[in-house]
Protein backbone atom coordinates (compact mmCIF):
# COMPACT_ATOMS: atom_id res chain seq x y z
CA UNK A 1 0.00 0.00 0.00
CA UNK A 2 3.22 2.38 0.45
CA UNK A 3 3.41 2.51 -3.55
CA UNK A 4 -0.74 4.10 -3.51
CA UNK A 5 0.52 6.22 -0.46
CA UNK A 6 3.10 7.67 -3.08
CA UNK A 7 1.02 8.00 -6.06
CA UNK A 8 -1.19 9.95 -3.90
CA UNK A 9 0.98 11.76 -2.07
CA UNK A 10 2.67 13.17 -5.15
CA UNK A 11 -0.61 14.13 -6.93
CA UNK A 12 -1.60 16.46 -3.84
CA UNK A 13 1.82 17.66 -3.32
CA UNK A 14 2.08 18.64 -6.63
CA UNK A 15 -1.23 20.17 -7.20
CA UNK A 16 -1.23 21.90 -4.07
CA UNK A 17 2.14 23.57 -4.47
CA UNK A 18 1.19 24.28 -7.97
CA UNK A 19 -1.83 26.14 -6.25
CA UNK A 20 -0.47 27.62 -3.82
CA UNK A 21 2.58 29.23 -6.28
CA UNK A 22 -0.50 30.78 -8.58
CA UNK A 23 -2.51 31.89 -5.43
CA UNK A 24 1.16 34.03 -3.75
CA UNK A 25 2.00 35.35 -6.99
CA UNK A 26 -1.29 37.16 -7.81
CA UNK A 27 -1.55 38.45 -3.73
CA UNK A 28 2.15 39.61 -5.03
CA UNK A 29 1.12 41.27 -7.83
CA UNK A 30 -1.61 43.56 -6.12
CA UNK A 31 0.75 43.99 -3.45
CA UNK A 32 2.82 45.66 -5.38
CA UNK A 33 0.40 47.77 -7.17
CA UNK A 34 -0.46 48.99 -3.70
CA UNK A 35 3.08 49.51 -2.64
CA UNK A 36 3.50 51.82 -5.40
CA UNK A 37 1.60 54.65 -3.73
CA UNK A 38 4.53 54.95 -1.42
CA UNK A 39 7.14 54.54 -4.38
CA UNK A 40 8.87 58.30 -4.18
CA UNK A 41 8.64 58.83 -0.65
CA UNK A 42 12.49 59.60 0.52
CA UNK A 43 14.67 56.91 -1.16
CA UNK A 44 11.88 54.62 -1.21
CA UNK A 45 12.11 53.23 -4.92
CA UNK A 46 10.29 51.05 -7.56
CA UNK A 47 12.92 48.25 -6.88
CA UNK A 48 13.03 48.32 -3.05
CA UNK A 49 9.37 48.19 -3.14
CA UNK A 50 9.52 44.53 -4.83
CA UNK A 51 12.49 43.77 -2.43
CA UNK A 52 10.14 44.43 0.42
CA UNK A 53 7.39 42.85 -1.57
CA UNK A 54 9.23 39.84 -2.27
CA UNK A 55 10.19 39.04 1.56
CA UNK A 56 7.16 39.41 2.25
CA UNK A 57 6.12 36.06 -0.04
CA UNK A 58 6.91 33.62 3.27
CA UNK A 59 4.12 35.19 5.47
CA UNK A 60 1.69 34.95 2.12
CA UNK A 61 2.64 31.29 1.96
CA UNK A 62 1.83 30.50 5.56
CA UNK A 63 -1.41 32.45 5.40
CA UNK A 64 -2.86 30.71 2.23
CA UNK A 65 -1.18 27.41 2.88
CA UNK A 66 -4.65 25.78 3.85
CA UNK A 67 -6.41 27.26 0.07
CA UNK A 68 -3.60 26.01 -1.03
CA UNK A 69 -3.81 22.19 0.32
CA UNK A 70 -8.08 21.93 -0.20
CA UNK A 71 -7.00 23.07 -3.46
CA UNK A 72 -4.25 20.50 -4.00
CA UNK A 73 -6.58 17.61 -2.93
CA UNK A 74 -9.61 18.49 -5.01
CA UNK A 75 -7.61 19.28 -7.81
CA UNK A 76 -4.89 16.36 -7.40
CA UNK A 77 -7.85 13.34 -6.64
CA UNK A 78 -10.19 15.31 -9.13
CA UNK A 79 -8.19 14.25 -12.11
CA UNK A 80 -7.60 10.65 -10.97
CA UNK A 81 -11.58 10.37 -10.29
CA UNK A 82 -11.43 12.32 -13.63
CA UNK A 83 -9.69 9.64 -15.35
CA UNK A 84 -11.38 6.37 -13.50
CA UNK A 85 -8.10 5.62 -11.26
CA UNK A 86 -10.02 6.39 -8.21
CA UNK A 87 -12.27 3.69 -9.30
CA UNK A 88 -10.04 1.15 -9.94
CA UNK A 89 -8.34 1.77 -6.81
CA UNK A 90 -11.93 1.31 -5.11
CA UNK A 91 -12.79 -1.81 -7.03
CA UNK A 92 -9.63 -3.17 -5.77
CA UNK A 93 -10.84 -3.19 -2.33
CA UNK A 94 -9.03 0.26 -1.25
CA UNK A 95 -11.89 1.89 1.61
CA UNK A 96 -12.11 5.32 1.49
CA UNK A 97 -10.70 5.45 4.79
CA UNK A 98 -8.04 4.15 3.56
CA UNK A 99 -7.98 7.06 0.60
CA UNK A 100 -8.39 9.43 3.84
CA UNK A 101 -5.33 7.94 5.54
CA UNK A 102 -3.29 8.11 2.25
CA UNK A 103 -4.33 12.11 2.42
CA UNK A 104 -3.23 12.77 5.51
CA UNK A 105 -0.11 11.46 5.47
CA UNK A 106 0.19 14.17 2.26
CA UNK A 107 -0.67 16.51 4.69
CA UNK A 108 1.63 15.59 7.57
CA UNK A 109 4.46 16.22 4.93
CA UNK A 110 2.53 19.67 4.13
CA UNK A 111 1.48 20.49 7.51
CA UNK A 112 5.57 20.32 8.76
CA UNK A 113 6.44 22.38 5.88
CA UNK A 114 3.93 25.05 6.75
CA UNK A 115 4.92 25.42 10.28
CA UNK A 116 8.82 25.75 9.07
CA UNK A 117 8.03 28.53 7.16
CA UNK A 118 5.99 30.66 9.36
CA UNK A 119 7.97 29.23 12.34
CA UNK A 120 11.49 29.97 11.14
CA UNK A 121 11.31 32.18 7.96
CA UNK A 122 8.74 34.41 7.70
CA UNK A 123 9.73 36.55 11.19
CA UNK A 124 13.27 36.86 9.64
CA UNK A 125 12.33 37.94 6.06
CA UNK A 126 9.52 40.29 7.73
CA UNK A 127 12.12 41.97 9.89
CA UNK A 128 14.39 42.50 6.96
CA UNK A 129 11.80 43.24 4.73
CA UNK A 130 10.34 46.65 7.04
CA UNK A 131 13.85 47.07 8.30
CA UNK A 132 14.50 48.17 4.60
CA UNK A 133 11.11 50.10 4.06
CA UNK A 134 11.37 52.22 6.59
CA UNK A 135 15.00 53.20 6.42
CA UNK A 136 14.43 53.97 2.42
CA UNK A 137 11.67 56.13 3.43
CA UNK A 138 11.79 57.97 6.48
CA UNK A 139 15.80 57.52 6.68
CA UNK A 140 15.06 57.95 10.82
CA UNK A 141 15.60 54.24 11.50
CA UNK A 142 19.40 53.82 10.92
CA UNK A 143 19.39 50.26 12.11
CA UNK A 144 17.09 47.79 13.13
CA UNK A 145 17.61 44.01 14.23
CA UNK A 146 15.91 41.53 17.02
CA UNK A 147 17.77 43.17 19.67
CA UNK A 148 16.38 46.76 19.30
CA UNK A 149 17.07 49.26 16.62
CA UNK A 150 18.76 52.99 16.22
CA UNK A 151 17.36 56.27 15.74
CA UNK A 152 19.33 59.14 14.95
CA UNK A 153 18.02 62.37 16.67
CA UNK A 154 19.39 65.70 15.70
CA UNK A 155 22.79 65.60 18.02
CA UNK A 156 20.89 62.85 20.17
CA UNK A 157 21.14 58.83 19.26
CA UNK A 158 18.60 56.45 20.69
CA UNK A 159 18.61 52.97 21.48
CA UNK A 160 15.67 51.23 21.41
CA UNK A 161 15.25 47.87 22.55
CA UNK A 162 11.49 47.57 21.88
CA UNK A 163 8.68 49.50 20.50
CA UNK A 164 5.46 47.63 22.70
CA UNK A 165 3.19 50.07 21.04
CA UNK A 166 3.70 53.32 18.57
CA UNK A 167 3.71 55.61 21.91
CA UNK A 168 5.82 53.04 24.38
CA UNK A 169 9.46 51.91 24.11
CA UNK A 170 10.83 49.52 26.19
CA UNK A 171 14.53 49.60 27.35
CA UNK A 172 15.99 52.88 25.87
CA UNK A 173 19.56 54.45 25.61
CA UNK A 174 19.82 58.34 24.64
CA UNK A 175 23.61 59.27 24.13
CA UNK A 176 23.83 63.10 23.63
CA UNK A 177 26.82 65.30 21.82
CA UNK A 178 27.57 68.07 21.94
CA UNK A 179 28.18 70.23 19.06
CA UNK A 180 31.29 70.17 18.89
CA UNK A 181 31.03 65.73 18.36
CA UNK A 182 32.05 64.89 22.12
CA UNK A 183 30.10 63.03 24.52
CA UNK A 184 27.45 64.93 26.62
CA UNK A 185 25.51 62.22 28.54
CA UNK A 186 24.14 58.64 28.33
CA UNK A 187 20.82 58.13 29.61
CA UNK A 188 19.66 54.42 30.15
CA UNK A 189 15.86 53.88 31.07
CA UNK A 190 13.40 50.95 31.49
CA UNK A 191 10.44 52.63 29.75
CA UNK A 192 9.16 55.74 27.48
CA UNK A 193 5.99 57.03 26.87
CA UNK A 194 5.12 59.58 23.95
CA UNK A 195 3.97 63.21 25.41
CA UNK A 196 3.84 66.62 23.87
CA UNK A 197 6.70 67.16 21.65
CA UNK A 198 9.06 64.25 22.68
CA UNK A 199 9.29 61.18 25.50
CA UNK A 200 8.96 60.91 28.98
CA UNK A 201 11.88 58.12 30.33
CA UNK A 202 10.96 56.68 33.59
CA UNK A 203 13.02 54.64 36.08
CA UNK A 204 16.20 55.61 34.30
CA UNK A 205 19.99 56.59 35.36
CA UNK A 206 21.87 59.57 33.66
CA UNK A 207 25.52 60.11 33.27
CA UNK A 208 26.53 63.33 32.76
CA UNK A 209 30.13 63.81 31.38
CA UNK A 210 30.34 67.84 31.37
CA UNK A 211 30.71 67.56 34.73
CA UNK A 212 34.16 66.05 36.74
CA UNK A 213 33.51 62.46 37.79
CA UNK A 214 31.00 61.72 35.11
CA UNK A 215 28.51 62.46 37.70
CA UNK A 216 25.67 59.70 37.36
CA UNK A 217 22.18 60.08 39.19
CA UNK A 218 18.84 58.24 39.22
CA UNK A 219 15.68 59.73 38.34
CA UNK A 220 12.17 58.38 38.39
CA UNK A 221 11.29 60.16 34.98
CA UNK A 222 13.28 62.49 32.73
CA UNK A 223 11.40 64.19 29.61
CA UNK A 224 13.34 64.53 26.06
CA UNK A 225 12.31 66.65 23.14
CA UNK A 226 12.34 64.63 20.34
CA UNK A 227 11.53 65.05 16.58
CA UNK A 228 10.67 61.05 16.65
CA UNK A 229 7.02 60.67 16.17
CA UNK A 230 4.94 57.74 17.83
CA UNK A 231 3.95 57.23 13.53
CA UNK A 232 7.20 56.55 12.29
CA UNK A 233 7.66 53.42 14.72
CA UNK A 234 4.97 51.96 13.27
CA UNK A 235 6.77 49.65 11.54
CA UNK A 236 9.08 48.98 13.70
CA UNK A 237 6.75 48.15 16.54
CA UNK A 238 6.39 44.40 17.85
CA UNK A 239 4.20 42.62 15.43
CA UNK A 240 3.49 39.42 15.60
CA UNK A 241 4.57 38.40 12.26
CA UNK A 242 7.75 39.24 12.77
CA UNK A 243 8.35 36.79 16.33
CA UNK A 244 8.67 32.86 16.04
CA UNK A 245 6.08 30.92 18.76
CA UNK A 246 8.34 31.10 21.56
CA UNK A 247 8.79 34.96 21.34
CA UNK A 248 5.38 35.79 21.08
CA UNK A 249 4.83 33.44 24.38
CA UNK A 250 7.80 35.40 26.09
CA UNK A 251 6.47 38.70 24.73
CA UNK A 252 2.80 38.32 26.32
CA UNK A 253 4.10 37.42 29.66
CA UNK A 254 6.16 40.82 29.19
CA UNK A 255 3.09 42.26 28.54
CA UNK A 256 1.03 41.06 31.04
CA UNK A 257 3.22 41.50 34.25
CA UNK A 258 3.25 45.35 32.89
CA UNK A 259 -0.34 45.16 32.51
CA UNK A 260 -0.38 46.08 28.72
CA UNK A 261 -2.38 44.68 25.91
CA UNK A 262 -2.07 40.98 25.20
CA UNK A 263 -5.20 40.08 23.07
CA UNK A 264 -3.66 40.93 19.44
CA UNK A 265 -0.25 38.72 20.70
CA UNK A 266 -2.46 35.55 22.60
CA UNK A 267 -4.62 35.72 18.78
CA UNK A 268 -0.79 35.87 16.74
CA UNK A 269 0.07 32.85 19.45
CA UNK A 270 -3.08 30.66 18.93
CA UNK A 271 -3.44 30.86 15.08
CA UNK A 272 -0.19 30.05 14.81
CA UNK A 273 -0.59 26.73 16.38
CA UNK A 274 -4.01 25.95 14.72
CA UNK A 275 -2.41 26.83 10.90
CA UNK A 276 -0.57 23.91 10.64
CA UNK A 277 -3.66 21.56 11.35
CA UNK A 278 -6.09 23.95 9.30
CA UNK A 279 -4.01 22.48 6.15
CA UNK A 280 -5.02 18.80 7.48
CA UNK A 281 -8.65 19.93 7.85
CA UNK A 282 -8.49 21.83 4.64
CA UNK A 283 -7.43 18.15 2.91
CA UNK A 284 -9.70 16.29 4.60
CA UNK A 285 -12.25 18.40 3.78
CA UNK A 286 -11.63 18.28 -0.26
CA UNK A 287 -11.92 14.30 0.18
CA UNK A 288 -15.55 13.93 0.08
CA UNK A 289 -16.31 16.23 -2.84
CA UNK A 290 -14.29 13.80 -5.15
CA UNK A 291 -16.54 11.47 -4.93
CA UNK A 292 -20.27 11.22 -5.67
CA UNK A 293 -20.85 13.24 -8.02
CA UNK A 294 -18.16 15.35 -8.00
CA UNK A 295 -15.98 12.73 -10.16
CA UNK A 296 -17.74 14.06 -13.25
CA UNK A 297 -17.32 17.20 -12.98
CA UNK A 298 -14.51 19.27 -14.46
CA UNK A 299 -11.41 20.58 -13.01
CA UNK A 300 -12.81 24.27 -13.52
CA UNK A 301 -15.65 23.03 -11.07
CA UNK A 302 -13.71 21.69 -8.72
CA UNK A 303 -11.32 24.83 -8.65
CA UNK A 304 -14.24 26.95 -8.17
CA UNK A 305 -15.70 24.40 -5.24
CA UNK A 306 -11.98 25.15 -3.42
CA UNK A 307 -11.31 28.89 -3.95
CA UNK A 308 -15.22 29.51 -2.54
CA UNK A 309 -14.30 27.04 0.94
CA UNK A 310 -11.22 28.94 0.52
CA UNK A 311 -12.26 32.19 0.69
CA UNK A 312 -14.81 31.18 3.64
CA UNK A 313 -12.44 29.56 5.98
CA UNK A 314 -10.38 33.07 5.29
CA UNK A 315 -12.87 34.88 5.89
CA UNK A 316 -14.14 33.28 8.83
CA UNK A 317 -11.10 33.36 10.49
CA UNK A 318 -10.25 36.79 10.05
CA UNK A 319 -13.95 37.86 11.24
CA UNK A 320 -13.68 35.38 14.40
CA UNK A 321 -9.99 37.21 14.81
CA UNK A 322 -10.97 40.60 14.22
CA UNK A 323 -14.31 40.21 16.69
CA UNK A 324 -12.10 38.89 19.42
CA UNK A 325 -9.63 41.89 19.16
CA UNK A 326 -12.81 44.14 19.76
CA UNK A 327 -14.99 42.31 22.09
CA UNK A 328 -12.28 40.88 23.74
CA UNK A 329 -12.89 36.89 23.20
CA UNK A 330 -11.20 34.40 24.14
CA UNK A 331 -7.82 34.02 21.63
CA UNK A 332 -8.04 30.39 21.84
CA UNK A 333 -11.82 29.95 20.75
CA UNK A 334 -11.27 32.52 17.74
CA UNK A 335 -8.43 30.74 16.39
CA UNK A 336 -9.91 27.27 16.95
CA UNK A 337 -13.29 27.37 16.29
CA UNK A 338 -12.97 28.47 12.29
CA UNK A 339 -10.87 24.98 11.88
CA UNK A 340 -12.53 22.88 14.45
CA UNK A 341 -16.57 24.10 12.20
CA UNK A 342 -14.18 22.80 9.17
CA UNK A 343 -12.92 19.52 10.74
CA UNK A 344 -16.78 18.66 11.63
CA UNK A 345 -17.88 19.31 8.03
CA UNK A 346 -15.10 17.16 6.86
CA UNK A 347 -15.77 14.69 8.74
CA UNK A 348 -19.45 14.64 8.43
CA UNK A 349 -19.07 14.57 4.70
CA UNK A 350 -16.66 12.10 4.76
CA UNK A 351 -19.46 9.38 6.37
CA UNK A 352 -21.88 10.47 4.56
CA UNK A 353 -20.17 9.74 1.19
CA UNK A 354 -18.91 6.21 3.06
Amino acid sequence: MWILDRYIARNIIAYAMASLLVLVVLQLVFAFIDEMGDVGKGSYSALIALKYILLTAPRRISELFPIAALLGTLLGLGGMAASSEITVIRSAGVSIERIVRSVLQAGLLLMFFAFAIGEFVTPVAEEVGHSMRVNAISGKVSLFRKKGFWVRDGDRFLFVRDAVTQGQLRDIRAISFTDKGELESIISAKDASYIDNGWRLQQLSKIDYRQSGNHKQELKYFDIESKLQPEMLQVVSSRPEMMSLWQIGAYIDYLAENQLETQTYKLAFWDKIVAPFATLVMLMLGVPFVFGSQRNNSAGHRLMVGVLIGIGFFLLNKILGTAGLVYGFSAIACAVLPALFFAIWAFVAIRRVH
